[in-house]
């Protein structure tokens, strides 16, 4: 089971699904050889020591991570894959399972005997590796990874500075709890602790083993599988395998009871998997891959296997709705704040990768063109739409009045096509009201195509799922078709104006990025500079425009945006100029933040150029009434 993650994480799974059971017959050939010359005994069907096999596991399993990171065309920088496998033993009553991740293995285990019925009692075959377990937290931290939830990392929850102390005291006096159990029920509001470098806010994974993650390994996220091995009795009944989207919701017990109201392992399959879809549904704004095997045991033998029949089924799901970890109770603000803005900065990096490429259309595109005047009450309904959409829940207020602006209401009849599968999109939708179903056509056939989920919209409930979204942030075309069910009122948001939003915000964390090098900004709270950021301007220049004239009264900092170009020129008090060359992520003009009230050079545009514009008096009001007094003369420009 390898459940991908991250930009090339199906590439990642794909490739160790592949390499790692060829790897690992290969090294059990040699494993035998090696054996046989030192016992005498050997030959295909001589099973290694459980010494041995656990030396030659942990070996493939790092052999094959290794030729992970050599992969030409596959980016396992911050992209990689867990993987819980099983090898079940030839001619003997055994199974050995190694878990790399929090995949998982379970096993149902019969409380009445072979042939007394009964209920299952579900057993875990692995724990779950992440920053819950004492243990890992321990050697996460000795190799120099930070441990935090994004809220903390946020400064929205405080920090226990004692924490790393107490858990690896703890540790030495060998304590048996080291983390959350296997399907504990816990509230943790969908913000796990996450692996975080001690110099930025990166890889943030929330497991702490996994193939791939080359950013991550230094910090301890490694491939090495833990090992075990279970001799199977009569009253072994079920086995499942699945990732971490199966039991997000569900306990290991929930899984095991639904697998035995089944005769085949394909229909429990199918209705575990529907009902971890569902539950996903309900309480996020995306679903996790979801993907599970199970195995039916119909008997074990002294010797040998009667029959195990084996089935596999797996769902990756397309659209980004509401769905959670250990098991959590419902959803996730924090959550989904991180996936939006995790997407937002894939597609700026993605958009400036290929910013030579891009349509022009789409670069020149007047917003403007999309405005139309709301009431107040429209307003109202507006906002509350955006209240059940994550992705806009960070905000600005100039943002909420470009969505006011752009923004369309649509009355729909029942039988339109809201969306075409293949079509590009140019629109996402949030329901007001009605009843739309999701439909899939495979590749070649025909007709209305599956329906393999539903949005509904209701004033009086609150609910307002949106759909249509991720087509338009990473140009793909329409997954699936939708289909209104009933007569409804949907609004409409142009795919221009959700990248300019979406890009705006990705925009804004850089542009604090920036404000966090000038020295007296930098003891802020990640938030404080945030609310900072809020009070930028963005200006447009044209070549040859002059944005600061040297000797001129001035009182705004100028941020250059990506792909701005200018050049600064200093008369120097011999007559001599000073000349340099500005681009994206350098600011100038802070000297008027500092008490001066003229500009020390002339800046002038040499290409089309964007700036963040930050005024003296807005950053004095700021400073002033949320924070500690900043000495602004102390303010150094960069650059200039």
């Amino acid at each position: 089971m390898f459940d991908g993650h991250g930009t090339d994480g199906d590439l990642c799974a794909q490739f160790v699904r592949k390499h790692l059971p060829s790897v690992l017959a290969k090294r059990t050939v040699e494993a035998r050889d090696k054996q046989e010359k030192g016992s005498g005994e050997g030959g295909d069907e001589a099973e290694l020591s459980e010494a041995s096999l656990h030396e030659v596991l942990t070996r493939v399993h790092t052999d094959v991570n290794g030729k992970l990171h050599r992969k030409k065309g596959i980016d396992d920088l911050v992209a990689g894959t867990t993987s819980v496998s099983m090898i079940l033993h030839g001619k003997q009553n055994k199974i050995t399972v190694s878990n790399v991740g929090d995949s998982r293995a379970v096993i149902g285990r019969s409380t009445k005997g072979e042939e007394g019925g009964g209920s299952l009692q579900a057993f875990a075959l692995s724990q779950d590796q992440t920053p819950y377990r004492l243990d890992e937290r321990v050697r996460l931290r000795q190799a120099g990874a930070r441990i935090r939830t994004v809220g903390q990392l946020q400064g929205l929850k405080p920090v226990d500075e004692d924490e790393a102390a107490r858990d690896e005291q703890q540790l030495r006096e060998g304590g048996e709890e080291t983390g959350i159990k296997l399907g504990e029920e816990i509230d943790e509001e969908g913000d796990p602790p996450r692996v975080f470098s001690p110099n930025g806010d990166y890889p943030g994974c929330a497991f702490s083993r996994s193939f791939g993650d080359s950013v991550g390994t230094s910090l301890g996220v490694v491939p090495e599988p833990e090992i075990s091995s279970v001799v199977l009795t009569p009253e072994d009944k079920v086995i499942v395998l699945a990732s971490d989207g199966v039991f997000e919701f569900m306990t290991n017990q929930v899984v095991v009871d639904m697998c035995t109201k089944f005769k085949d392992p394909l229909e429990a399959c199918r209705d575990v998997v529907g009902e971890a879809y569902k539950l996903w549904l309900q309480y996020e704004v995306r679903s996790d891959d979801i993907t599970m095997i199970c195995i039916f045991i119909d008997g074990v033998a002294d010797k040998s296997f009667k029959s195990a029949r084996v089935s596999t089924v797996g769902e990756m799901p397309t659209f980004t709705q509401k769905l959670s970890r250990p098991l959590r109770k419902g959803m996730s603000l924090e959550k989904s704040h991180l996936m939006m803005r995790q997407k937002t900065k894939r597609f700026n990096e993605e958009s400036l990768s290929t910013v030579s490429s891009t349509d022009d259309s789409e670069v020149d595109f007047d917003v403007e063109t999309l405005y139309s005047e709301k009431t107040n009450e429209q307003k109202a309904v507006i906002d509350q739409l955006l209240q059940s959409c994550a992705q806009f829940h960070n905000i600005t207020e100039a943002q909420r009045e470009l969505i006011h602006k752009v923004i369309t209401p649509m009355q729909v009849t029942k039988g339109q096509r809201i969306i075409q599968q293949g079509d590009k999109g140019d629109c996402m939708y949030i329901v007001e009201d009605g009843l739309f179903e999701v439909k899939i056509l495979a590749k070649g056939q025909t007709g209305e195509g599956v329906t393999i989920m539903e949005y509904e919209g209701s004033p009086d409930n609150n609910a307002n799922p949106s759909f249509g979204e991720l087509a338009l942030l990473y140009s793909n075309p329409r997954a699936a078709s939708v289909v209104a069910m009933r007569d409804g009122r949907l609004w409409s948001l142009h795919r221009y104006a959700f990248k300019k939003i979406a890009a705006e915000q990705g925009a804004r964390k850089d542009a604090e990025a920036v404000l966090r090098q000038v020295k007296e900004f930098r003891s802020l709270k990640p938030g404080q500079l945030t609310d900072l950021a809020a009070y930028l301007i963005e200006v447009k220049y044209g070549p040859g425009d002059v944005v600061t004239t040297q000797g001129e009264v001035g009182d705004a900092l100028f941020i250059l945006r990506p792909g701005a170009k200018c050049e600064s020129v200093k008369k120097n008090a011999d007559g001599s100029l000073t000349t340099s060359a500005l681009t994206e992520n350098l600011y100038f003009g802070a000297e008027v933040l500092t008490g001066e009230t003229r500009y020390l050079a002339t800046v002038t545009a040499t290409d089309k150029t964007k700036c963040w514009m930050l005024h003296a008096s807005e950053v004095k009001e700021a400073v002033g009434s949320k924070w500690k007094k900043i000495d602004l003369k102390r303010i150094v420009a960069m650059g200039v």
